[in-house]
């Protein structure tokens, strides 16, 4: 799904209009749309009925029209006016004459309606406030907003709650709330997502992301051209890498992986065995004597190449070893739980140096090797290093959170977090690389102002280790020869649903640690696979 603010969303609308596709058309779609997915979703509830909070604007007319829609199919709909409409609204007349029920708020006793309506109505559509709404609401229209949200929660019955575009109370460009905001269950998104849903505050109080089709043209360059998307199952499904019957573990390519120290041993294991379960062929780890007598017996999937400290003192025959191993790597990932130590600031320099030798000795590009992946430990110790993103190939990968962010950029971690997606668009462009800015709602950006938003946000994940395992998968989608950028934002995706699964599964978020974060991948994985079509 694609995401848009509201201007662009007015500019869209406008260029379908003028391709064909009127403003009432879109409309029209919009609502029946809905309709259909909510006949299909809730088909098992019983009774079939339904309240729509109804506004005075398009979402109060798109929410009209859906209902129309399941009321001409037997439901039982109310359409519960919280501003008034124009006299003669046509689309309230053909509700109405589709058999619906309308109530208008007046006073207080209204209230009382709504309430007894809420004790047998399970199913509330929100369509109060559209994408045009700003914050601070008018004291009226926040006051109507606060006993509506106080009779739903008081109820005793437990809702499902459907934001038309978004929930009413919401700055779908900022996404700045007010007191009053409802809260969806879901949110049907018509024809775009609004970029506010996904920003907080504002995505505390949206859950599911249904896109609703508003009848754009066929290949509508308007809205395929947006540069900002959503990764969702499809995406998934469409960029994970094929896997062929005839297939051996040369397909699917070689990490190179160095990671670990004393302090972070467990750091090794998570981002190799990451990389292993996105279906790399082979995982090949560098890394202290310490961390190879600690993990060998309990990852023998793995080749190890152990540097000690006096390896790293003959520069010739370190030299020589990692030429041997870089000659063979599909995908570099320096950094998991490295340290900051001499050593580790060593074995990192000769890696990237050492990278860059092999690049003029083949007397290839820089942009065409194959990519780095940098994380953790190895970003600070990269910003040691005079304009560092020029050692790095062109495709390459880094996975700062907030405060890694800071140190690359200089910028405090407040201006980071308060700017996101800029500050993570911008810098993917003035450093030409792939840039995954982790948190909630982790977003991913390309050289060419390309950014993937992952709409996860989950506190299974805000744990040690969890970064390993994300750095792992990357490299390991790396490897298999996909896009830098779309191996980023799959692996981002497949990371955060393997913490929602483990949460599930445990009931709870508090006792997740990242190895049943990792445990879960290939379930992930099964569960995307199974949505495919076989072919045989």
């Amino acid at each position: 799904m694609k995401v848009v603010s509201v201007q662009e969303m007015k500019e869209i609308e406008q260029s379908a209009d003028e391709h064909g596709v009127s403003y009432t058309t879109m409309l029209e779609n919009a609502g029946r749309n809905l309709g259909i997915w909510l006949s299909n979703k809730f088909a098992h509830q019983r009774p079939h009925s339904v309240i729509g909070l109804i506004g005075s604007g398009n979402n109060g007319r798109d929410t009209l029209v859906a209902l129309e829609y399941l009321a001409k199919r037997a439901w039982i709909c109310i359409a519960y006016l919280v501003k008034e409409r124009s006299e003669g609204d046509i689309y309230l007349a053909r509700f109405v004459k589709a058999g619906g029920t309308v109530i208008h708020v007046t006073d207080d006793q209204d209230f009382k309606i709504f309430r007894g309506i809420l004790s047998h109505c399970v199913i509330i559509l929100d369509g109060i406030f559209g994408t045009g709404i700003k914050q601070p609401l008018e004291d009226d229209l926040s006051l109507v907003l606060y006993h509506i949200k106080a009779n739903i929660t008081e109820s005793s019955l437990k809702h499902e709650i459907i934001a038309v575009d978004c929930p009413s109370g919401l700055d779908c460009d900022t996404g700045e709330v007010s007191e009053s905001c409802i809260s969806a269950d879901y949110t049907a998104c018509m024809g775009a997502v609004k970029q506010g849903i996904l920003k907080f505050p504002g995505v505390k109080y949206t859950e599911n992301l249904i896109g609703i089709g508003i009848g754009f043209p066929k290949d509508f360059l308007s809205i395929d051209q947006k540069l900002t998307f959503i990764v969702d199952d499809n995406y998934v499904q469409k960029h994970l890498p094929k896997r062929p019957r005839d297939a051996h573990k040369g397909t699917f390519g070689t990490c190179v992986i160095f990671a670990g120290s004393e302090e972070y041993i467990g750091a090794a294991y998570l981002s190799g065995k990451a990389a292993y379960l996105s279906g790399a062929g082979l995982v090949h780890m560098l890394v202290h004597p310490k961390v190879h007598r600690a993990l060998a017996g309990n990852f023998p999937e793995a080749i190890w190449s152990i540097f000690s400290q006096e390896t790293l003192n003959d520069e010739n025959k370190l030299i020589h070893s990692l030429v041997k191993i870089q000659k063979n790597c599909d995908a570099l990932l320096l950094g998991p739980g490295i340290g900051q130590s001499v050593y580790s600031n060593n074995l990192t320099e000769h890696l990237l140096l050492n990278n860059i030798k092999l690049e003029t000795e083949s007397e290839k590009t820089i942009q065409g090797t194959s990519p780095i992946i940098i994380d953790a430990d190895g970003l600070r110790l990269l910003c040691k290093f005079d304009r560092w993103w020029e050692m790095l190939p062109k495709n390459s990968v880094l996975t700062p959170h907030p405060g890694e962010m800071a140190a690359l950029t200089g910028l405090n971690i407040n201006e980071i977090q308060s700017d996101r997606w800029n500050i993570t668009k911008h810098y993917a462009q003035y450093w030409g690389m792939n840039i995954v800015l982790k948190g909630a709602i982790t977003v991913v950006a390309n050289p060419n102002g390309i950014l993937a938003i992952i709409p996860i946000a989950s506190p299974a994940l805000a744990t040690a280790g969890t970064g390993d395992i994300l750095a792992g998968l990357i490299t390991g989608f790396c490897a298999q020869g996909g896009d830098t950028f779309e191996a980023s934002a799959l692996a981002a995706y497949i990371h955060g649903q393997a913490g929602i699964i483990a949460e599930q599964k445990f009931g709870q978020s508090t006792s997740v640690t990242a190895n049943e974060v990792l445990s879960f991948i290939p379930e992930i994985l099964r569960q995307i696979n199974n949505k495919q079509t076989a072919c045989f």
